[in-house]
């Protein structure tokens, strides 16, 4: 049995079986509290239910680079406008990165980002046609909400500890 970057041969066997990859990520500030978004339309390939709470959640685009997926996730999910700059807001050397399986054939990178400055990222996070932006919410406010994302909810069940700490 040989082992992937992640050290777990089931990634590798969740991302063989994956018919669309896409970005996940958890917006973290510094007393640990995540940004916290609602869906507002429904999405049966990959499992978003208008109404349920979640993170920002981005589906790859065909020829697309996980980097790239990622940086028009954060713009069109949080309706972040092009001139707006983005390291004025996150602080990405604090950033860590996951891949796993988001729900049935869909494979996600997992990205924990650290915002430097939350008021601000609220000041510009206008929202989308797709998501409206909720506010900052800590892991018991987040994990008490229903309805949330099922994807959102597989992640949070492997990795809460790393995202929020223990």
């Amino acid at each position: 049995m040989t082992e992937t970057t992640s050290g777990k041969l089931g990634v590798t066997l969740e991302r063989e079986k994956a018919s669309r990859f896409g970005v996940v990520v958890f917006i973290v500030d510094d007393d640990n509290r995540v940004l916290v978004i609602q869906d507002l339309t429904s999405k049966s390939t990959t499992a978003r239910k208008e109404g349920e709470f979640s993170v920002v959640c981005e589906t790859r685009e065909e020829g697309e680079d996980w980097g790239l997926n990622f940086v028009r996730g954060l713009r069109e999910e949080l309706g972040i406008k092009n001139k707006v700059n983005l390291d004025s807001i996150f602080d990405y050397q604090k950033m860590a990165v996951w891949e796993t399986g988001f729900v049935d054939g869909v494979f996600a990178t997992v990205a924990k980002l650290r915002c430097s400055n939350p008021d601000k990222l609220l000041e510009v996070a206008r929202g989308s046609k797709e998501v409206k932006v909720i506010g900052w919410k800590t892991r018991e406010k987040f994990e008490g909400m229903k309805p949330r994302r099922e994807g959102v909810v597989n992640i949070m069940n492997k990795f809460a500890n790393d995202i929020f700490g223990k």
